[in-house]
């Protein structure tokens, strides 16, 4: 009896002295906690193929990360980013909820908050149209010379971009044709221009616009031409 005892003692004794071990080992090793906050970078992730766009998306989002002083103290915020998965949206207004299911972090790191956590997304689909172009005129003609409707060749530029904008767009502009030191009827090579970087013009740039010139008074068929 005296032997089991003796032997249920030690075994007692060497699981105390195991686990102060263990305690005081892992004291040594536990680390401060610490946090950062990073702007991370924010894409989407939509079905393929689908045709679908965000209007004026989020770029990033700002996720303050918490772990071990030393991880957090070597994270690079390269590492750290935010994918939506939007394989199933549809064209319309969305309402997302961010969570820490969405963040990619270095192992050991987790997410403390996302601000903003909740994002209004604008869904829309894309579309090709054909779209007039109008001539930008600039600066005065000479000898009093007055500039007629000008006329632009091609007339029409197909575009491609989220089906709101293009139906709201009445035409496309060409970059500025100046009209400075012409008395007579001329032409000039322009630019199409498109204000609306979602729009994107799906054809050759340049265009030829002409421009008739009038002087009050003086019969067109006297005036010499350019």
């Amino acid at each position: 009896m005296t032997e089991t005892r003796s032997i249920w003692g030690l075994r007692l004794l060497a699981l105390t002295v195991a686990v102060i071990a263990w305690f005081v080992v892992s004291l040594q090793t536990r680390e401060v906690v610490a946090f950062t906050a990073i702007d991370a970078t924010l894409s989407y992730n939509l079905q393929e193929n689908s045709r679908l766009m965000i209007l004026d998306a989020p770029e990033k989002v700002r996720v303050k990360v918490r772990g071990p002083a030393s991880k957090i103290g070597s994270l690079n915020p390269f590492q750290v980013s935010v994918r939506l998965d939007l394989r199933d949206a549809v064209k319309g207004n969305r309402e997302v909820q961010l969570g820490p299911k969405d963040v990619d972090l270095p192992e050991g790191l987790e997410v403390d908050s996302i601000e903003p956590n909740v994002l209004q997304l604008q869904i829309d689909v894309t579309i090709t149209a054909m779209k007039p172009i109008a001539a930008r005129l600039v600066g005065e003609p000479s000898a009093g010379a007055v500039a007629q409707e000008p006329e632009v060749r091609p007339r029409f530029a197909l575009v491609s971009g989220p089906e709101s904008r293009i139906k709201a767009l009445a035409s496309l502009s060409t970059s500025e044709v100046n009209l400075n030191g012409h008395a007579t009827d001329f032409e000039a090579q322009a630019f199409i221009v498109s204000t609306d970087p979602l729009i994107k013009v799906e054809q050759s740039l340049i265009v030829t616009v002409r421009v008739p010139l009038v002087i009050p008074g003086v019969d067109t068929a006297d005036r010499p031409t350019q």
